[in-house]
């Protein structure tokens, strides 16, 4: 019985190994390809190509991981790096990018303005809402304009006469909100700070040093609370 299980493990590892070879083989020659992941390893390639692809596209850093909605089975996951499959499903316009070269810094700044008042978020324009509702090439997204200009948002609102409301959210849900990110991207044990940075949904998820200024602890406390 000991013989017949090990071959069986055997067997199970000449599989894994030749499904990873495939996986990496796709990554690195073609597009429109059924993926099946089973370790986090090859997650984390997958991600770095899609996000490659995103970029090129004219999407956002980071959008693989919205991309990547999908349920887990047994440790495996089928994913694909079809273009118009990724475009439908994180709904990339044609029009994808602001074409900074037609304006001076007034005018886009003007035009961000009227998409701020379209929006009807003048009372509390908030970079997160904001973006979420801009007419891709209408106005520029705000880490658009911080590369360009080195204007961060907050810049952007004062020289409109504007500016966001902060709300400051209770302790007890950045936290929640913090496990819940950690989860969603399937940290394993030690939960390592700088992995968590790394691969975080900086729009929607608490950074690491939000959450230690606001709890006063340490990132290996904090993890002992939230996670055990």
């Amino acid at each position: 019985m000991e013989k017949e299980k090990i071959l069986v493990e055997v067997k199970q590892f000449e599989r894994e190994l030749q499904m990873q070879n495939k996986v990496l083989a796709a990554l690195n020659t073609v597009d429109d390809v059924k993926l099946v992941v089973i370790q986090q390893e090859l997650l984390d390639m997958f991600k770095k190509k899609l996000n490659m692809k995103l970029k090129v596209w004219g999407a956002d850093e980071g959008m693989a991981d919205s991309y990547l909605n999908v349920k887990w089975n047994k440790s495996v996951m089928v994913m694909s790096l079809d273009k118009e499959k990724i475009k439908n499903r994180l709904n990339l316009k044609r029009e994808r990018r602001f074409e900074f070269d037609k304006y001076t810094l007034d005018e886009v700044l003007t035009l961000i303005k009227e998409e701020i008042y379209r929006q009807g978020i003048e009372e509390n324009p908030r970079a997160t809402v904001y973006r979420k509702n801009l007419q891709i090439g209408k106005a520029p997204v705000p880490i658009a304009m911080k590369r360009r200009y080195n204007l961060s948002w907050d810049e952007v609102l004062e020289r409109l006469g504007l500016k966001q409301k902060r709300i400051k959210k209770p302790t007890e849900d950045i936290l929640d909100e913090l496990k819940a990110e950690i989860i969603r991207l399937g940290m394993k044990y030690p939960y390592r700070r700088h992995e968590y940075e790394e691969k975080r949904n900086k729009e929607t998820s608490p950074s690491p040093t939000t959450v230690m200024v606001r709890t006063g602890k340490k990132w290996k406390e904090i993890i002992r609370e939230i996670m055990y």
